[in-house]
């Protein structure tokens, strides 16, 4: 069975009529005419009963409408689906974030982005703010999950506040400041520091909350790489400033982490070029404000005990 005769008998029983299915089918009635005998002898019956005045489905035309109503459905269906597989999206993701993105939702529109999108390539590059910065205004990357920066973003980029975090000090357990729950910055700066270095942003972040409290920061171990500050912590050698989102202080047994007074609060942004998107930027800026929308998610606390 053709579809076309399928389409132009569908027709004829919902109109009940072979002129306004020709109408309606943009045929001649004599072309109406020809599809319907032409099924009605592969068939085997009449799919009609017709008079001078009116047309109406025979038992075997009740019986064939479902079977015809489905066929011009699945082939509806087929064509969407092949039309939408010629819009699909495809090409590169590239996309920058510093540590500590694992709490906010960028896991989860990762998974329905891939989910939707699979022919996009996705390539997660790990850096600090100031790097991954340039390399968005550069157009080397196409967003990037960054600190946000004290200084204005570089000129073009635009940005929105995903995650707001806070700097915790680890002290070990069995120094006389864990069982505090909250120190001082007048206690920290006498203690040997172990913090980022000068290529994050977190230390500058660090620096100028030292600074508004009339203290200078003097890290004496300064390393990036946090799973290694807790274990310097935890050795005893000094007290670190670590953001409380990375999951190397969330799960740390080894050290108790203790807020700072006053708090060092800060916010981690997504940053992008000013300017239209590329496809695969756009579909992921859609899921993320699909799922995540404008809100601003906090990292769970640290363990404490």
């Amino acid at each position: 069975m053709e579809l076309r005769s399928l389409e132009i008998f569908v027709a004829v029983a919902e109109e009940n009529s072979f002129t306004r299915a020709a109408e309606r089918c943009r045929v001649s009635q004599p072309t109406v005419s020809h599809h319907i005998s032409g099924l009605e002898k592969e068939v085997g019956e009449p799919l009609f009963d017709r008079d001078r005045r009116t047309v109406s489905l025979s038992d075997g035309g009740h019986t064939l409408l479902p079977y015809a109503r489905a066929c011009l459905a699945s082939a509806r269906d087929a064509g969407e689906a092949f039309a939408n597989r010629s819009r699909a999206i495809a090409g590169a993701l590239n996309l920058g974030t510093v540590e500590g993105v694992e709490w906010s939702p960028l896991p989860g529109v990762l998974r329905q982005f891939h989910d939707r999108h699979p022919a996009v390539r996705v390539r997660l590059q790990s850096g600090t703010t100031a790097p991954l910065l340039a390399q968005v205004a550069q157009g080397q990357l196409d967003a990037a999950i960054t600190a946000r920066p004290l200084d204005d973003l570089p000129h073009g980029l635009l940005s929105k506040v995903i995650l707001a975090d806070e700097i915790m000090a680890l002290v070990g357990r069995d120094t006389q400041a864990a069982g505090e729950g909250l120190l001082d910055l007048a206690q920290v700066v006498d203690e040997r520091l172990i913090t980022y270095d000068e290529s994050s942003g977190l230390q500058a972040i660090i620096r100028r909350a030292f600074g508004r409290s009339g203290r200078e920061l003097r890290p004496a171990f300064s390393t990036n790489d946090v799973p290694l500050q807790v274990a310097l912590a935890e050795a005893g050698i000094g007290v670190a400033l670590s953001a409380g989102s990375d999951p190397a202080v969330i799960s740390a047994a080894g050290v108790v982490p203790l807020r700072l007074d006053p708090p060092i609060v800060y916010e981690k942004i997504m940053v992008w070029q000013d300017r239209p998107l590329p496809s695969p930027l756009g579909a992921f800026m859609a899921v993320w404000d699909e799922l995540a929308s404008d809100e601003t998610w906090t990292a769970p606390s640290p363990r404490t005990s």
